[in-house]
Formats: structure tokens, C-alpha cells, sequence
């Protein structure tokens, strides 16, 4: 069974919770230095750890469950419900998966909901 990444003992490194509190400043074109900058990566740092622990989770659970199964296991802390209708994914043959949403969220939901090696 993989590591429980809600567990507290459990930490990315801190580079990884740096780089997504620098995301979301950079996304909402927000300065990356100065006196806003700090408050706010103070504000953000729990909620950014814990978003880098999913990240980090992934990883892990890609390498021993594969992508499919990596994101499957996290992806109820982003969707409540995932409902396919009319899709079927080709089991043999190149396979070419695009978002068409900006949000993080579609990578995951596309990769949990293909059950194929990718």
C-alpha cells in the first residue's frame, strides 16, 4: 500500500512547496519579491505543502502503480465525482490526450480516467 500522503511526518522537500507558492504568483500576475510577495507565501505555505505532498504522492504511486494508478489513488482530493459518458479509450495504437481546460485539474481526471498504459 502506498505512504499516506495526509500523514504530517510525511514532507516534500521545500523546494517543491516553493515552487507551487511561485505558481500561483506567477498565474495571477502577482510580483515574486517584495513586502505582498512574503505575506502572502506565508499565508499560503500549509496549503501549498499539502498540494506538494499529492504532487510528490503521484510520483511515488506512478513509479510502483503506474500513471494510471498514481493519479486514480489522489484524485478524489480534487474531484468529488467523475462520470464518463460515449468515450471509449482505444486499447492498442498511439493515443494523443489533450486538455481543454487551464486549471491543474484535467491532467489528472484524463490519466485516472485512461486505463491504458500512456
Amino acid at each position: 500500500m502506498p505512504e499516506d500522503y495526509t500523514d504530517n511526518s510525511y514532507n516534500p522537500p521545500s523546494e517543491l512547496t516553493d515552487l507551487e507558492i511561485q505558481e500561483v504568483l506567477i498565474n495571477f500576475h502577482l510580483k515574486e519579491t517584495g513586502g505582498f510577495a512574503s505575506l502572502f507565501r506565508l499565508a499560503t505555505y500549509l496549503p501549498a505543502r499539502g498540494f506538494a505532498r499529492i504532487l510528490q504522492q503521484i510520483d511515488q504511486d506512478a513509479i510502483t502503480l503506474g500513471l494510471h494508478g498514481g493519479t486514480s489513488n489522489v484524485l478524489h482530493h480534487f474531484v468529488t465525482r467523475l462520470e464518463i459518458r460515449g468515450w471509449a479509450t482505444p486499447t492498442v495504437g498511439p493515443l494523443l490526450v489533450a486538455a481543454n481546460h487551464p486549471g491543474g485539474t484535467d491532467p489528472f481526471v484524463m490519466t485516472a480516467a485512461i486505463d491504458r498504459r500512456v
